[in-house]
């Protein structure tokens, strides 16, 4: 499995299927990704209606027929654009097609149409964790009663709007992701994080998570 980073809350994921989670890439000041380089996809991911996380997913979703999985709310608004959608909500599954399975999580932040979720997506025996803008909540503790092992997990870390380095410490410590990839940072200067903390996180979680730092168009596999 291949996971790409396009900058903020950006994520390909690429294995048996390719999966883009929160597209914002055209207006994405640290994105250096066109989205005509985008490699088809075949489902997209929305965990909220900002602006930075919805981007460009109604038109990447019209040009590869992909389907767009979200919360009820914002299924709509790409139903009546004509896109294909499949709405969800808190706490509920769903699963397109054999082998992938994708379960939405609560997440604590804001949006104008149906409320704000994380992801679990779970494909080709791996489970990847976007949090979506959240804040430290102990739903996030549910993730471990439910999910054995979280093989990757996204967290924001740029503080104002979501967690910061101290809360994802904690959330991270509740979770035991394999992986942690820091995101939703350095986009704007109000969110900016310096290198020094990222290190300390680096340093903080060791032997118990490795944190990945990834810069905007940079890819790992597992």
């Amino acid at each position: 499995m291949k996971i790409t980073f396009y900058g903020h809350a950006a994520f390909l994921i690429e294995g048996t299927k390719r999966v883009l989670i929160d597209p914002f890439i055209s207006q994405n000041p640290i994105c250096n990704t066109k989205v005509s380089e985008i490699p088809k996809v075949d489902y997209i991911l929305v965990t909220h209606d900002h602006a930075d996380h919805l981007g460009d997913a109604f038109e990447i979703a019209k040009r590869d027929d992909a389907l767009i999985i979200t919360i009820h709310e914002i299924s709509l608004l790409a139903a009546e654009k004509g896109i294909k959608a499949e709405g969800m909500n808190i706490g509920g599954k769903i699963i397109p097609e054999n082998g992938i399975e994708i379960f939405m999580t609560n997440s604590v932040h804001s949006s104008s149409n149906g409320g704000e979720c994380g992801f679990i997506l779970t494909m080709d025996g791996k489970n990847i964790f976007h949090t979506g803008d959240t804040g430290l909540t102990y739903d996030l503790k549910v993730v471990k009663e439910l999910f054995d092992t979280i093989d990757v997990a996204m967290f924001p870390v740029g503080d104002r709007y979501t967690m910061g380095i101290p809360s994802v410490k904690i959330a991270a410590d509740w979770i035991r992701p394999k992986i942690l990839i820091p995101m939703h940072y350095n986009t704007w200067e109000i969110i900016n994080v310096s290198k020094e903390k990222l290190e300390e996180l680096k340093n903080d979680l060791k032997n118990k998570t490795e944190v990945k730092i990834l810069n905007p168009g940079e890819s790992f596999e597992i």
